[in-house]
């Protein structure tokens, strides 16, 4: 898929140059030498589940019988929840206001919600996010002047029972409206690649994702390191029970 989607297209101004990268070829090479970080937290988040923690602990040292360096890493990222449900609430404040009226009762109460919290952000509001995203662009690009890949829980909580829109609480801590998904928007925030892989199950059979981070434009070493993980701990057999 990444073969057909990269390269430029002169009807999105913010597609980019071609890379002359086969994805499809790449893949199947593995890098040599690479310095991985791995952090239970980014350095904001508070609450993490015992069974995902346990998880990812178990698959990282993995990473080292390929003969990579693996390590924890003191990585700090400043708290981007605020801004991020700025960002992601204005939107569809903005295209959605005039559903309220019209079509309201059709629409789902977590929408609803959605769309009312982002009429209330100001053009303020919404300059104040884009410049917190700048700031936790440059965290990040500062981690990786040292690391190649940054590895997180994928969630910071298993799956949850379906309708509820976020968890009170996280293992033994209350969690905010974002802390189960805080390991993975920093990233979407600030366009860095991510993949997740299942690295493990819960005692009842739920899978365990690890975030795997790369470098900006870097989606190959992602992608190679996603794959050889594969080979790895092979999952791809195994399905949770639906009942």
């Amino acid at each position: 898929m990444l073969d057909v989607m990269k390269g430029p297209h002169d009807a999105d101004r913010f597609s980019l140059t071609e890379q002359n990268i086969n994805y499809s070829e790449g893949i199947r090479a593995k890098p040599t030498k690479l310095k991985i970080g791995y952090s239970l937290s980014l350095g904001f988040l508070k609450a993490l589940d015992p069974e995902v923690e346990r998880n990812v602990l178990n698959a990282v040292p993995k990473f080292s019988e390929i003969g990579w360096t693996v390590d924890e890493a003191k990585i700090k990222v400043r708290n981007p929840e605020t801004a991020y449900i700025t960002l992601l609430s204005t939107p569809f404040g903005h295209d959605l206001r005039g559903k309220l009226s019209t079509a309201r009762d059709s629409i789902s109460p977590t929408l609803v919600k959605i769309i009312e919290g982002g009429l209330k952000w100001t053009a303020m509001d919404y300059v104040d996010a884009m410049l917190e995203r700048q700031k936790i662009y440059a965290e990040l690009v500062g981690f990786f002047k040292n690391y190649d890949l940054l590895i997180t829980p994928t969630t910071a909580i298993p799956a949850f029972e379906l309708g509820i829109m976020n968890p009170p609480r996280i293992g033994e801590k209350p969690a905010s409206p974002l802390s189960w998904v805080s390991f993975t928007y920093p990233f979407n925030m600030t366009g860095l690649p991510a993949a997740s892989i299942p690295c493990g199950w819960t005692k009842d059979g739920l899978p365990v994702g690890m975030q795997l981070v790369g470098k900006r434009f870097d989606e190959l070493t992602v992608l190679q390191v996603a794959k050889a993980f594969q080979e790895l701990a092979p999952w791809q057999e195994r399905k949770p029970q639906l009942v």
